[in-house]
């Protein structure tokens, strides 16, 4: 398909000079592109005229809040990655139904030649779910990576039984990667966790942020006074 396009658009350019060599990265895309479309215009036709009319919402992919891409006609869903450092196939997955050929044919080649590497994110649909609660999109510190332990949170959980007495553990975590790290602290008191959080933040260093519920232990006016990172 990608060599067709190529052929097409030399005949319509009407070039002398005859593109030879191997295909382009654009042009591979294109292609891709090219045939998903096709294949769109197949299988979701009133889909794609109820997108194109806008205020008529009673269609079938209503739920996966998917748009009429403007730039290249393709059908996406939204998803909550709208902040992540990924490529905009990742961000906004194309829409292509399920155990369709070219489906199976596509995720196929995409799975053997970048082993997971690039991701692009075709989303195949039989009947999506209506009645699934719309999320907004993840926040910044959830999607894009940083430093270990610079966008922290923090919670208590136990108590676990221990030797000499009950202990409650604190879970320390990464956001972008989910890194747990456990302190145990004698009591649920602020000055026991502002013992755990300085342990923590001698070894792993000041964080950036951290977030945590409205516990009065972390939300301790004291607390964040004597904070010295």
């Amino acid at each position: 398909m990608a060599y067709l396009v190529r052929l097409v658009r030399l005949i319509k350019s009407r070039k002398t000079d005859v593109v030879k060599g191997r295909l382009t990265v654009k042009e591979v895309r294109d292609a891709t592109h090219l045939i998903v479309r096709l294949v769109q215009r197949k299988a979701f036709q009133p889909e794609i005229l109820a997108l194109m009319d806008g205020a008529n919402k009673n269609h079938r992919l209503n739920g996966l809040q998917a748009f009429l891409d403007p730039n290249d006609g393709i059908i996406r869903v939204r998803g909550r990655i709208k902040h992540a450092f990924m490529p905009y196939d990742s961000r906004h997955q194309m829409m292509l139904p399920a155990k369709h050929p070219i489906t199976e044919a596509l995720v196929w080649k995409l799975h053997i030649d970048n082993l997971h590497i690039r991701q692009k994110g075709l989303l195949a649909v039989a009947n999506p779910l209506k009645t699934t609660q719309l999320m907004d999109d993840l926040p910044c510190y959830r999607v894009q990576p940083a430093p270990v332990f610079s966008n922290t949170g923090v919670d208590y959980a136990g108590p676990f039984l221990i030797k000499s007495s009950a202990a409650r553990k604190p879970h320390t975590t990464k956001t972008y990667t989910r890194t747990v790290l456990l302190e145990l602290v004698s009591d649920l008191t602020t000055d026991a966790f502002f013992a755990s959080l300085r342990r923590f933040i001698s070894r792993r260093g000041c964080p950036k942020t951290i977030r945590s519920d409205n516990a009065t232990n972390f939300y301790a006016a004291t607390l964040l006074e004597t904070m010295d990172c």
